[in-house]
């Protein structure tokens, strides 16, 4: 008697449906993935800074629900370049980078990430010239360079300007400014520079009586500022391209020295870009005269853009075309006095992940100013 073959049996309709569910789950787990960033930050870990503009970038991230992880270069451009590739080439790629250009290290970076096909965004420092040769604009010859987003550098060193200037009476004899200048090769410095010659050029009740490199730095414009001083040089303001040096003048002013007491403030008005919990210290304690602030939230709002691009509102101003997509944001405003102290909010770890970032969203498509004013608002 012949034996029939055996029908082979299925799955249990138990463990089919289980396999269904699972299959199904999957796909839609995966989308929710939340979206991760890497973020090269130039500076030093303990830096007032880029500490301060990480940790609103990680608070912006946090409340529209991406996974920011930020690795710090050290001041070291190598190892800025060295940091990006690694991330570019692990296993788990980011889906995006964000990377500051200090110094100009960045075509090799945009080589990475198109053999990588990691969308890449610059953040506060665009290409030189040179490498403006290589690379072109956004989105042309490097297709994952998605972007730069700027702060309007000129804007600020105006406003610095108008800051110190603006109250001097119309009849006085023109005023002599000392300026105190960061790194000459820098775009920011140049740009804050433009602003400051835009302001003159404009009122025409100025001029540049001296004028110091100072390396962003609050000894080295103590030092310049103190040996013009001993000359009994006349000086009626002080135009510095950021805070440390103007609390650098402001101390050579008072006679404060390095580890002394804090001397009375001078009648001289001083003023640079506010960049630091200690230059907003200083503002409320009158030592310093208005300032403009901001940019160190510019890091956040590009965490806002990106998740407009991600949705499909690309932050481009005309779309995709050439250089329309580097943006510069108007985010700079004075800070005075009076506002100090709302402005320390900005400094609390705190209250990063507690700011209204969503508030920066435009009413009209890549309008964006994201100025923190915004988010100390009730």
């Amino acid at each position: 008697m012949s034996r029939q073959p055996q029908r082979r049996r299925g799955a249990p309709p138990v463990l089919q449906l289980v396999v269904l569910l699972l299959c199904s789950w999957m796909p839609a787990a995966a989308a929710e993935r939340p979206p991760r960033l890497v973020f090269i930050n130039p500076g030093l870990h303990d830096e007032s800074f880029w500490v301060t503009y990480a940790g609103l970038m990680e608070g912006a991230a946090h409340q529209l629900g991406w996974r920011l992880e930020t690795r710090y270069a050290e001041r070291d451009h190598l190892k800025m370049v060295a940091l990006a590739q690694e991330a570019l080439a692990a296993e788990r790629k980011p889906d995006y980078l964000l990377i500051v250009n200090e110094k100009p290290v960045m075509v090799p970076v945009l080589l990475a990430a198109e053999r990588a096909g990691v969308d890449v965004l610059l953040l506060s420092v665009g290409l030189n010239p040179q490498e403006q040769a290589i690379a072109g604009q956004p989105r042309t010859r490097f297709r994952h360079w998605i972007g730069t987003i700027l702060p309007d550098n000129r804007q600020a060193g105006y406003l610095v300007a108008r800051a110190v200037l603006a109250e001097r009476p119309t009849a006085a004899a023109p005023a002599r400014l000392a300026v105190l200048r960061g790194v000459r090769a820098t775009r920011a410095d140049a740009d804050r520079h433009l602003g400051l010659r835009r302001y003159l050029a404009e009122q025409g009740r100025a001029g540049i009586a001296y004028s110091f490199d100072a390396n962003w730095r609050r000894d080295d414009a103590r030092r310049q500022l103190g040996r013009l001083l001993g000359f009994d040089a006349a000086i009626d303001a002080v135009w510095a391209a950021n805070d440390q040096m103007a609390l650098g003048a402001a101390d050579a002013l008072s006679g404060r020295v390095a580890d002394g007491p804090a001397g009375r403030p001078s009648d001289v008005p001083v003023s640079g870009v506010l960049s630091s919990r200690e230059g907003v210290e200083a503002l409320a304690a009158g030592r310093l005269h208005t300032m403009p602030g901001g940019h160190l939230a510019l890091g956040a709002c590009a965490v806002l853009m990106l998740d407009d691009y991600r949705k499909g509102r690309d932050f481009a101003r005309g779309g995709e075309r050439g250089g329309q997509a580097e943006v510069t944001v108007p985010i700079f405003e004075p800070v005075d006095r009076a506002g100090a102290a709302s402005w320390l909010r900005l400094f609390d770890p705190a209250q990063w992940s507690r700011l209204p970032y969503a508030r920066w969203r435009p009413a009209r498509a890549g309008d964006y100013r994201c100025q923190a004013s915004t988010l100390l608002v009730g």
